[in-house]
């Protein structure tokens, strides 16, 4: 200690209800989160330091968590202390989807085809499409867009053959087994 006068100077900010605050982002995170933050406290604060350079440990953490370093350092460029949600998994979706490339022409032939008779497939609208146009998507091209514009139109229903209401001439029950048998079959 000798020419040394004093001690080492230390400037500390502290945040108001910084404990508070910290509590109620983490009840927030998902599970996933969680573990990063958890590695990332036993980073800071057990990790040992490196004498020379005066950094942490990365490979001791991720032998101690069972991670690997690549990974470790993924999550360590995200990080950010102020915003917790940072260690949170990003969405894998793709950022642009394609689009369909079909006209509003050709959705609007479609449904016109298929109020006029709802039992058509695709098969069969793009052998009544190959009539009136030059250019015709695939048949599965033709179904994705049956599906994706909800074109279900209901048949017109047929008159039942029998009423429900008739009973069985040999029989006093309402409805008897015969009956219902036959019923069934002209449903169909």
């Amino acid at each position: 200690m000798k020419g040394r006068i004093g001690c080492q100077t230390r400037i500390i900010t502290v945040i108001p209800h910084s404990r508070e605050l910290a509590r109620k982002q983490n009840k927030d995170l998902s599970e996933k989160a969680k573990l990063r933050l958890k590695v990332f406290d036993w980073y800071y604060q057990k990790s040992p330091t490196l004498s020379i350079t005066r950094v942490r440990n990365a490979s001791l953490t991720c032998r101690h968590f069972g991670i690997h370093r690549s990974l470790f350092y993924y999550w360590l460029q995200r990080y950010n202390k102020q915003y917790l949600h940072s260690l949170e998994n990003k969405s894998r979706a793709p950022k642009r989807k394609r689009q369909p490339d079909y006209s509003q022409e050709l959705v609007s032939k479609v449904r016109d085809i298929r109020k006029a008779d709802p039992t058509y497939s695709a098969k069969k609208i793009r052998r009544i499409l190959l009539r009136s146009m030059a250019e015709v998507p695939s048949v599965a091209t033709l179904g994705r867009l049956i599906r994706r514009n909800n074109l279900f139109f209901r048949p017109d229903t047929k008159q039942d053959l029998f009423d429900n209401s008739i009973s069985c001439r040999t029989s006093p029950v309402k409805y008897c087994v015969f009956c219902c048998f036959i019923r069934k079959l002209f449903r169909n």
